[in-house]
């Protein structure tokens, strides 16, 4: 069974999806993407100025934001057989979910 909370290596500053577990079932939905392409068109603004900060202050601290994104199960083939965001039998059915991204930055040095 698949679970509703992945992992994902970003870049800096674009948060281009760099690496994502090969359990995926539809990670390669996301390379050549940014974080900000899933994200709800009404809230993309304040998720890029929320998270640039968090960048820029250079703290090895966390940021949570509170975001809707895509619901990448209406991305995915009308075939495929796995869906990344299942509940048991349940598929979410809304274009967007309220999410809670976690963002933690490693500085280099």
């Amino acid at each position: 069974m698949e679970h509703s909370c992945f992992w994902a290596l970003l870049s800096h500053g674009d948060l281009n999806f760099v690496y994502l577990p090969l359990s995926m079932a539809a990670r390669d939905q996301f390379f050549g993407k940014t974080f900000f392409d899933f994200v709800h068109p009404e809230e993309a603004v304040f998720a890029r100025q929320d998270l640039s900060n968090f960048m820029h202050a250079h703290t090895l601290g966390g940021s949570v934001t509170r975001c809707r994104l895509k619901n990448v199960n209406d991305m995915q083939p009308p075939n495929a057989k796995s869906k990344i965001f299942s509940i048991g039998d349940v598929r979410m059915m809304f274009l967007f979910f309220l999410v809670f991204f976690a963002l933690n930055y490693l500085p280099q040095g």
